[in-house]
């Protein structure tokens, strides 16, 4: 069996409100021979032999009601499933024929990027191209083997409520779209990425108890790190609850000799040293008692 894509995250049915954001683009545009100023949103982005699309602020397209209760469901996913708070403020793409992004990387944005589709189930049926392209892996592995396409490249079809997560260090693309010239059939995505990893806890865990977890948690992790003499680089994010058990939340940390995301060894490694020399503080497991119901979430940098 292979094993799960650290990088990767593909959510369906993801949104309440993409129904609601749909509908309000469909009647911004419904009446091409209307020139209200509705329909005067677009930036068209050319940069030759790379990115042709058209953009626009999501205001611009969308009512705030459904805007908000869109990030707000982003936002919450992203604190479970990735450890992370803040989001870039996002942009609404259209790829109609022509449009495309050329391979790429964006590492610079933040740790993890999102699409999310709202593209009309019509467009698989007219139009071609428009899936986001994904590289695999960073490198090939074994110089030794052949490798066709399809084993290198991961090819996501931009389904309707869709939302797809992932490292944006690995090269990506959009394929060029053939086939639609109306906005109201193109391919349509909000897009960004998740930024500025920070600890954070539940409300209800009192201030003084998070801030003095949080101080052993960050010089038990530093400490493991160092002791460890680990070449990782990336991104890793901790949990914690009233157990005092520490756990991976997500990981997308590489190996610098490998350059390969580290592998579930290594990474259970780590984890027991931190979780010797956490066990090794008196002040921790009582700490952690006086948690209940709440969780402490950690990111840290490996440089």
């Amino acid at each position: 069996m292979s094993q799960p894509d650290q990088g990767l995250h593909i959510v369906p049915k993801f949104s309440r409100f993409g129904r609601a954001l749909r509908q309000d683009f469909d009647a911004r545009f419904a009446d091409p021979l209307r020139a209200s100023r509705e329909r005067f949103v677009w930036d068209y982005w050319n940069v030759p032999g790379q990115y042709t699309l058209l953009r626009a602020p999501l205001t611009s397209l969308f009512s705030i009601e459904a805007i908000d209760g869109f990030l707000d469901e982003l936002s919450l996913w992203a604190q479970e499933k990735l450890g992370l708070t803040t989001i870039s403020h996002p942009w609404a793409s259209c790829y109609v024929e022509g449009c495309e992004q050329r391979f790429h990387t964006d590492a610079a944005h933040g740790p993890w990027a999102f699409v999310y589709s709202l593209t009309p189930a019509s467009f698989s049926k007219k139009a071609q191209g428009g899936f986001t392209r994904i590289a695999r892996e960073f490198v090939n592995q074994d110089l030794s083997l052949p490798r066709e396409e399809n084993t290198m490249f991961i090819d996501i079809e931009s389904r309707f409520d869709r939302l797809v997560v992932f490292d944006p260090r690995r090269p990506h693309a959009v394929e060029k779209v053939r086939g639609v010239q109306d906005v109201r059939e193109a391919r349509l995505v909000i897009h960004g990425w998740f930024t500025a990893p920070q600890p954070f806890y539940d409300t209800k865990l009192p201030k003084k108890t998070a801030a003095a977890a949080l101080r052993i948690l960050k010089k038990e992790c530093a400490s493991s790190l160092k002791a460890s003499s680990l070449s990782w680089q990336g991104l890793g994010v901790l949990r914690v609850d009233k157990s005092a058990q520490v756990a991976w939340l997500s990981s997308l940390i590489v190996d610098r000799v490998t350059l390969d995301y580290a592998d579930a060894r290594s990474r259970q490694a780590f984890l027991g040293r931190l979780q010797k020399g956490l066990d090794a503080n008196k002040q921790w497991t009582k700490l952690c008692r006086a948690f209940g119901k709440s969780r402490l979430t950690l990111p840290f940098e490996c440089e």
